[in-house]
């Protein structure tokens, strides 16, 4: 970064650089190179979605998955799904620039934090409806005004 300042400052003759422009510059190229690397990666996508269409996807490495799970680093579930349901998830999948396990465990992720959500609210409402806080038997007998008294 340094270096590409001193090239630049040597260039401006001592003007004044303007970071801001830097900045937009910077980013329009990048958004280009990006732009660039998206069209490689939809192409690759749509190759990778038509061999699935085709049934000639891409292999599992099985030696190497049971290596992982006998490690115990990841549990293994066994689905059962219709031929169409999975190509279509698997079409989603690569939209997404994702795998169907990695869909499979968020939505098994977010169902068990609305869960334990659900549970942590249940637990504060009894909380409350059983605690003795409040304002006395009474209720309130101040106002807002009483008490800062302006």
């Amino acid at each position: 970064m340094h270096e590409a300042l001193a090239e630049l400052r040597a260039k401006l003759n001592g003007d004044r650089i303007d970071f801001a422009e830097l900045v937009i510059l910077g980013a329009r190229a990048k958004a280009r190179r990006l732009l660039a690397d998206t069209k490689s990666a939809r192409e690759t996508a749509m190759s990778l979605a038509e061999m699935i269409r085709n049934g000639d996807g891409p292999t599992v490495d099985l030696a190497a998955a049971d290596e992982v799970k006998h490690l115990g680093l990841i549990a293994n579930l066994t689905l059962t799904l219709d031929g169409e349901l999975l190509k279509q998830a698997q079409l989603r999948a690569l939209e997404r620039n994702t795998s169907v396990n990695a869909l499979v465990g968020g939505y098994l992720k977010e169902l068990v934090d609305q869960a334990r959500a659900r549970d942590a609210l249940r637990a504060f409402l009894e909380l409350a409806e059983h605690s003795d806080s409040g304002s006395g038997p009474g209720g309130r007998t101040w106002t807002r005004d009483e008490l800062y008294e302006r």
